[in-house]
């Protein structure tokens, strides 16, 4: 798992807040879209919003990846870049709320310990190197608990900012589920067929994704999972267009099946 951190400049970027403040306390999540270069997240990553251009710069929000998409153009300077889709599930209203300074991310990872990190960057898409992920999302937590902000909020932050947490170690911990999986279904692509084997050979031998039926950010805290029926085994290629949003939707595996049995050039 990565953890990236995304940029906005409320002094270029436009952002209803509030709103998006109560789709989180209706439903749990908001959903948002982030440029991000040449980076290439993936579903279950992590990610991190920071407020940059301000005097009062540092991180408000977090979230997790959903999928990716390459190569498109960006809104503010018409490049090619990717585009992170992911769901916000922690964030807090800079003009009324205290948020995690740089000054305090300075003082917890200081530059002469971690030369490569930057808090406010120029673009988004910065990936947070893997020693300080744990610390980080420590620091977090502790620091949304700590605020004396309205009661709302303190009970939605705590509970998010926990479920945070458990994504992060649960993911580690069921290991055990995708070994049952890919027993159960072997090493070959439950939707196209194919194996990595047989197409590279040894480099591709025992190549498999196991795929989380129903996304696992869509669940609220812990659930039980069946490795056989919410769990499924296939290639990297299938596995990416799973994740990939398709008219605001994401396609069903019945739906990609139909695709591939249509289109003679992936089988």
């Amino acid at each position: 798992m990565s953890i990236f951190l995304m940029a906005w400049n409320p002094k270029k970027w436009k952002w209803d807040i509030d709103n998006d403040i109560e789709k989180i306390l209706t439903k749990g999540y908001a959903e948002c879209d982030w440029t991000c270069g040449s980076k290439q997240p993936v579903n279950g990553d992590l990610f991190f919003i920071a407020m940059v251009g301000t005097k009062n710069n540092g991180i408000f929000s977090s979230g997790i990846i959903e999928s990716l998409e390459k190569n498109v153009i960006s809104e503010f300077n018409k490049t090619r870049t990717n585009k992170m889709y992911g769901n916000i599930s922690v964030l807090l209203n800079p003009k009324k709320e205290n948020i995690l300074s740089v000054k305090t991310l300075n003082e917890v990872f200081p530059k002469d310990k971690y030369p490569k990190l930057i808090w406010e960057p120029q673009k988004s898409g910065i990936r947070i190197v893997d020693d300080i992920h744990e610390p980080l999302m420590k620091l977090w937590v502790e620091f949304i608990n700590s605020q004396n902000i309205n009661y709302r909020y303190i009970k939605r932050e705590y509970l998010e900012g926990n479920e945070q947490q458990k994504l992060y170690t649960y993911k580690e911990r069921n290991s055990a589920a995708r070994d049952e999986c890919i027993k159960h279904y072997g090493y070959k692509c439950q939707i196209c067929e194919k194996s990595m084997y047989d197409l590279y050979g040894d480099i591709g031998k025992e190549l498999i994704h196991v795929h989380h039926i129903n996304f696992i950010s869509k669940t609220s805290g812990r659930y039980k999972i069946d490795p056989i029926k919410d769990l499924i085994a296939v290639c990297p290629n299938c596995h990416s267009i799973l994740h990939r949003k398709y008219k605001e939707n994401y396609i069903t595996i019945d739906e990609l099946k139909n695709i591939v049995k249509a289109n003679p050039n992936c089988t």
